[in-house]
């Protein structure tokens, strides 16, 4: 009978080894499927935030051509306005007057132009924060890798329960 509990205890240590082995082999496979997952995440929003610098280049060179545009038909509609005035011979108030609603409206369409272009930088930049966001909330290094000790505690108390098993049995007989 003296045979069978040492043949219990060495299957249990066995055993235990065994289990914290594959505890940590597990653990380090879930370390690095998302270490990989991370480095995907982390490849994804660099693609995103290129992207995003794409579209706020494309924002701003098309409120740059808005805006030469806007002024281009200024003094276009300006040099009309002086043009017929000189070729007629008036002067005054009511050119004065034509001219300066020729600014008004340069104005308010630039100012449309630039509203235009800093709501759509404003959503740029809201989507860069959402992408920031994503990444780093899908990120995470939270993987509780087992230490050899919390192994050999495991393997220490299932070793006691089966001495104590064993134990029970053998006094019993």
């Amino acid at each position: 009978m003296s045979i069978a509990p040492a043949v219990v205890y060495a299957i249990s240590a066995i055993t235990a080894a065994a289990s914290a082995a594959v505890a940590y082999k597990t653990s380090e496979d879930q370390v690095e499927a998302q270490e990989d997952y991370n480095k995907y995440l982390e490849k994804q929003a660099i693609e995103q935030y290129s992207e995003l610098d794409k579209q706020e280049a494309d924002v701003i060179e098309q409120s740059y051509k808005e805006s030469m545009q806007a002024q281009r038909e200024y003094m276009k509609a300006r040099s009309t306005v002086e043009l017929n005035a000189a070729a007629t011979g008036t002067y005054g108030q009511s050119i004065d007057l034509a001219i300066t609603d020729l600014g008004t409206g340069l104005g308010q369409r630039l100012g449309d132009i630039t509203g235009k272009r800093n709501m759509q930088l404003d959503n740029i930049a809201t989507e860069a924060k959402n992408v920031k966001a994503s990444a780093v909330g899908g990120s995470d290094y939270s993987i509780n890798q087992p230490s050899w000790y919390q192994g050999l505690n495991t393997g220490l108390s299932t070793f006691g329960s089966t001495y104590n098993t064993v134990s029970t049995t053998s006094d019993a007989d």
